[in-house]
């Protein structure tokens, strides 16, 4: 997200979000999907899985209750299983939008994942060397 002419402009952030979460660009009218396909969508392209029926029903129904895509699709992101997906990417995304005032590429997401998966792993090692040592 940058400023343009004074003004937040997203636009490049929407399409990131397009890619990441969904795997396609965006679509300019906001696409054909009913809204069963939809949510299996965003199940499968955000979540790696297929929708369970009770989870679909309550998603869908949302969306015929007045509930808009965006709301569904921030439901998705802020659920526990979306947190654990996602936070070391929107961590990523976050200190590269702060700091640098640029977005993240792809291999950017990857090494800070990579490195960040084998410093936990090194750290757990150590926590459980040190209370071998002490016990």
């Amino acid at each position: 997200m940058r400023l343009k002419n004074g003004r937040l402009d997203n636009t490049g952030y929407v399409q990131q979000l397009y890619r990441k979460v969904l795997g396609r660009e965006a679509d300019p009218a906001g696409g054909s999907l009913n809204d069963t396909q939809y949510v299996t969508l965003l199940y499968e392209n955000v979540l790696g899985r297929e929708p369970d029926p009770t989870r679909l029903a309550t998603w869908t129904g949302q969306l015929g209750s007045g509930a808009t895509r965006g709301q569904v699709l921030i439901g998705f992101s802020e659920s526990q299983e979306g947190i654990a997906l996602f936070a070391p990417t929107v961590r990523t995304f976050l200190h590269y939008f702060t700091f640098l005032n640029a977005t993240s590429a792809q291999a950017d997401h990857d090494f800070w994942k990579n490195y960040l998966a084998t410093l936990t792993d090194q750290l757990r090692r150590t926590f459980l060397d040190d209370l071998g040592a002490d016990g």
